[in-house]
């Protein structure tokens, strides 16, 4: 059966279909325009474009008690204060594009729902300034919450805003920023999911979390003055062999990781340029076991800092490159090992280890250099070597 309602009135579009395979397009110009789409069945398509400013396009495929599979929507807006709104239930949509050019632009995705989603796609971008871009894969009714889905955002411009949350299994996303004053929120909770944020410019934020073991997650930058957050799991959640990585290349950059309750993470940050701190944390206070925490810096006034809480058999190494810097790094627990390595001018490195059976180990090249090592217990080793320094005296 196959129903079609078309109300058109003078700014208003509705298109309503029930059944499979179907095509919907639309095609409008001017402000204050509404399109509407409505889709239940399999394979069944949606089109359509807006050129103008406080335009509104609203998708439905599917619902939650029939089924919706294999269903596609492409959509772009082209002006300012505009919104695209878009919902999709079940399994192997996609959203091939949706793309927004202007200023002041919303965009809401939301895929699976409550019910089951799986192979699940969104490729979004907006171009201009002050967009949001709120994307979610859910399936919160179903065991496995979803799996294998996968999201791409582009944004490009000034104090943009992109926000993606997926539940579930086997899940990706790639997040791009270009510009200044954006930020970017990503959370996925679930197994063996994936997500990589870029980010090109200055004084941009990104936060994103992961709740669940075998998740990995790369953060990178290349700018100035931006704040990068990474955090797996948290105190008594576990994360085991989950990964984070943080490349940074530009000054006064920060970026933070934290790792919770944790076996078998690895934690590595590598910073080039000026003024830049880089800082790391595992384990909580909780138990933790060969866990790794590797830090580089390539620069000089840069800052590095590791602390593994507790556990035993874990692993942190810091290197620093350039004058002026400083590596601290704080162990608990048995077994553990910290290496640290610094080559320039005036630099500065701390360790403290409390525990039994730990070692410790810094060389530093250059000349003016500082170092001060506390271990608390019994058993432990430290090996300090400096060279080609000059006395201050």
């Amino acid at each position: 059966m196959k129903k079609i309602t078309l109300s058109l009135l003078t700014f208003l579009g509705t298109v309503t279909l029930v059944a499979q395979s179907n095509t919907s397009t639309s095609d409008q110009s001017g402000e204050n325009n509404t399109a509407q789409f409505t889709q239940v069945g399999n394979d069944n398509r949606i089109e359509s474009q807006q050129v103008g400013v406080n335009n509104l396009i609203l998708n439905i495929q599917g619902s939650e008690t029939d089924v919706s599979r294999t269903g596609t929507i492409i959509q772009s807006q082209q002006g300012n204060d505009n919104q695209i709104t878009i919902q999709q239930v079940q399994d192997q949509n996609v959203v091939a594009l949706t793309t927004q050019i202007g200023d002041a632009n919303f965009l809401l995705i939301t895929q699976n729902i409550e019910s089951l989603g799986g192979e699940n796609f969104v490729s979004s971008m907006q171009t201009g300034n002050r967009n949001i871009g709120t994307i979610s894969q859910e399936g919160l009714g179903n065991t496995i919450e979803g799996r294998s889905n996968g999201i791409l955002v582009l944004q490009t411009g000034d104090d943009n805003e992109g926000i993606v949350n997926q539940r579930g299994v086997d899940h990706s996303v790639g997040l791009f920023h270009s510009g200044t004053f954006n930020s970017s929120i990503v959370s996925q909770f679930g197994i063996d999911n994936g997500s990589g944020i870029t980010l090109s410019g200055g004084s941009n934020i990104s936060a994103l979390e992961q709740y669940g073991t075998l998740n990995s997650a790369g953060q990178d930058v290349v700018g100035f003055d931006n704040q990068l957050t990474a955090i797996q799991g948290a105190d008594s959640v576990a994360s085991d062999d989950a990964r984070i990585r943080q490349t940074i290349f530009g000054d006064e950059n920060q970026a933070f990781a934290q790792q919770g309750d944790n076996f078998d993470d690895f934690i590595g940050q590598t910073q080039t340029g000026s003024n830049n701190v880089a800082s790391a944390t595992q384990n909580l206070r909780s138990s933790g076991e060969s866990n790794q925490v590797f830090q580089v810096q390539q620069g000089d006034g840069n800052t590095v800092t590791a602390a593994q809480e507790d556990g035993s058999q874990n692993l942190i190494g810091q290197g620093q490159l350039g004058d002026e810097n400083v590596a601290i790094s704080l162990q608990e627990g048995t077994l553990n090992f910290s290496d640290i390595e610094q080559r320039g001018n005036v630099n500065f490195a701390s360790d403290t280890q409390l525990g039994i059976n730990n070692r410790t180990r810094v060389t530093q090249r250059g000349n003016q250099h500082r170092s001060a090592i506390t271990q608390q217990g019994n058993n432990n080793i430290t090996i300090v070597s400096q060279l080609d320094n000059i006395p201050n005296n």
